[in-house]
């Protein structure tokens, strides 16, 4: 299903088959969705493949496959940034990003005039603390109104991340630099609930010397993507 007439989404973890005749389509044919992964494969392999290393082992291991990952993105010919939220998890790439440059990297945050709302000053002690070169942009209610009429034509299908009005004025003010975007990160380790989770935060601490305590001592976060 989707939101337009006759067009159909894939299932999440699958890919289609098209049958063909003589390297043509078969008209009325419907292609098979094939599930290339499945959540239970890579559970069962887990708990069958358990790890047995020490956490400081487990630590220098995620550290490194995180940096790796980071390294390989940051082939770039233009200017090279990242969404910086305040959070945990973009503060800890961005630091990487930095380590990994001979320069300082860009930065950018979104900023609101209402105090529940912002969360600016927290990506600015971070990016501060890194040494990049940090932009924000506040936002008045107005200009994000002023967006809800295009959401339509900006994005595939409507979805409830009330994120995406700044990110589409964000991504205007970076649209001559390479930026990588972090959100939901939490979610690509399991929520932060999850068994990971403790152990990405120490990475934090003990590889870039930023803990709770540095985060807190500035004012305290509210969203830690």
């Amino acid at each position: 299903y989707s939101i337009f007439h006759g067009i159909y989404k894939l299932i999440p973890g699958t890919f289609i088959q098209i049958p063909t005749v003589n390297d043509q389509l078969e008209v009325g044919k419907i292609p098979i969705a094939v599930p290339y992964w499945q959540a239970k494969d890579v559970v069962s392999m887990g708990m069958s493949n358990s790890l047995s290393i020490s956490e400081s082992d487990l630590i220098d291991s995620l550290e490194e496959l995180l940096r790796e990952s980071v390294r390989e993105k940051m082939i770039s010919d233009v200017p090279l940034g990242a969404f910086l939220s305040g959070g945990i998890d973009s503060s800890a790439i961005a630091a990487l990003m930095q380590q990994e440059s001979d320069r300082p990297i860009k930065t950018f945050s979104i900023g609101f005039h209402e105090e529940g709302f912002d969360e600016a000053k927290y990506a600015k002690a971070v990016a501060t603390y890194l040494g990049t070169d940090h932009t924000e942009m506040y936002i008045t209610p107005r200009e994000a109104i002023d967006v809800i009429p295009k959401l339509s034509e900006l994005y595939d299908e409507p979805f409830s991340d009330s994120s995406q009005v700044p990110t589409y004025l964000l991504s205007k003010l970076t649209k001559k630099t390479v930026v990588y975007d972090f959100r939901q990160n939490d979610l690509r380790k399991g929520g932060h609930g999850a068994p990971l989770t403790p152990i990405f935060h120490k990475v934090l601490a003990q590889k870039f010397k930023i803990t709770y305590s540095y985060f807190l001592n500035i004012g305290g976060i509210t969203n830690y993507t």
